[in-house]
């Protein structure tokens, strides 16, 4: 239920709580006793940190949560969300009064980082809950392996909870990407033997069913109904995030013709041309130019030329269009066509992930909850 939500019919992202909930069911039953952690770092991957987290922890009762950052903590917690908040990236240490008001868990990312934290707790005479981060070899941020009896490590105003890593590879049926995640989890074990909250699954863990059996699992990408890559995914995911505009203009171009900035476009046959009030500051990129496709009345069509600040144009030649019609850019359409953000990824060169999380503030969201559009919580 909740209140009508009004959203300038331009271009509006629909986030499927529905969907959400169902990619979380189908995720829980992979966990081997495992609690949930979910990951909604960046926003939620950009589909909204505080609807995913308060669907999850009302409905789901999901009690542990993972961001990258303080802000996005202390977002989360002043939106009333309980539970484990765990800052899996930097923060810095003179803000130790604001981890500690808002019962956050710090990461600890360098034996050198902990000595400066722990120095800042003394100083204002706070304990912090925190867990430890081990490098298993993505080589990015994390204490070495090498390190024996690390959960026998103490530091005076630091209460060490748990202990992690990151698989860098588990998303490869590659047998050098395998052995590398065993070697991973080898180390893992090494260096936490005996410690307790400690997690090492991700997605793609969870898919392959890699790093199981720990006290959480961290649960990512696939919550939103995307694939860690193309050989590890679930048919079964749903893609939460859908992402439409409207036609706002429609002509007809004779033979010759070019569209667009650079005229990168040119027509060999008469064409017709629907123009769409979304551009790459809305967060579409302007490297899907030529390129990518979208769904206009459940049919498939290019766009042409290159894609600009907050307009693209797309060849809509055979297909009955109309201004005001709905544009799919990715996601569903109502015809039950879609564009995953994983096609879209293989067509800019990048991955699923960045697709949805570059989707800009500037797009309004629109969360749909037992199939009502365009519903919106009360806490919106």
């Amino acid at each position: 239920g909740g209140n009508l939500l009004h959203y300038t019919r331009r271009c509006w992202a629909e986030i499927d709580l529905d969907a959400l909930r169902s990619n979380f069911e189908l995720l829980r039953q992979k966990l081997q006793g495992a609690l949930p952690m979910a990951v909604v770092k960046a926003d939620g991957y950009a589909h909204g940190a505080l609807p995913v987290a308060h669907l999850l922890q009302k409905d789901a009762g999901v009690e542990a949560f993972a961001v990258s950052n303080l802000d996005e903590a202390v977002q989360l917690r002043e939106g009333g969300i309980s539970g484990m908040i765990l800052i899996l990236g930097y923060t810095p240490p003179e803000e130790a009064e604001r981890l500690h008001a808002f019962r956050l868990t710090q990461t600890l990312l360098s034996p050198e980082y902990a000595q400066m934290l722990n120095e800042q707790a003394k100083q204002r005479n706070l304990i912090l809950p925190v867990h430890i981060a081990i490098d298993t070899g993505m080589n990015r941020i994390g204490f070495s392996s090498d390190l024996k009896n690390i959960g026998k490590l103490r530091w005076s105003n630091l209460l060490v909870e748990g202990a992690f890593t990151h698989f860098c590879h588990a998303d490869s049926t590659d047998l050098s990407a395998r052995a590398f995640t065993e070697e991973q989890l080898r180390r893992f074990e090494d260096a936490t033997d005996g410690m307790s909250g400690r997690h090492i699954q991700n997605t793609a863990g969870l898919l392959t069913g890699a790093g199981g059996g720990f006290d959480y699992a961290r649960i990512g990408i696939a919550l939103y109904g995307l694939s860690p890559s193309a050989e590890v995914t679930d048919s079964r995911l749903q893609p939460v995030m859908s992402l439409k505009s409207v036609i706002s203009m429609l002509k007809v171009i004779p033979p010759g013709s070019t569209v667009g900035y650079g005229r990168t476009w040119r027509a060999d046959r008469e064409t017709v041309v629907a123009t769409v009030p979304l551009g790459y500051a809305d967060g579409y990129s302007r490297s899907l130019s030529n390129r990518a496709e979208v769904l206009i009345r459940g049919k498939r069509a290019r766009i042409i030329g290159n894609i600009c600040m907050d307009q693209l144009m797309v060849d809509a030649t055979g297909i009955d269009a109309a201004v005001e019609d709905e544009v799919t850019l990715f996601g569903r359409d109502r015809y039950g066509g879609s564009i995953t953000a994983d096609e879209l990824a293989r067509d800019a060169g990048t991955i699923g992930y960045e697709i949805v999380c570059m989707i800009s503030k500037r797009v309004p969201r629109v969360y749909l909850q037992n199939g009502k559009p365009p519903y919106t919580q009360l806490w919106m």
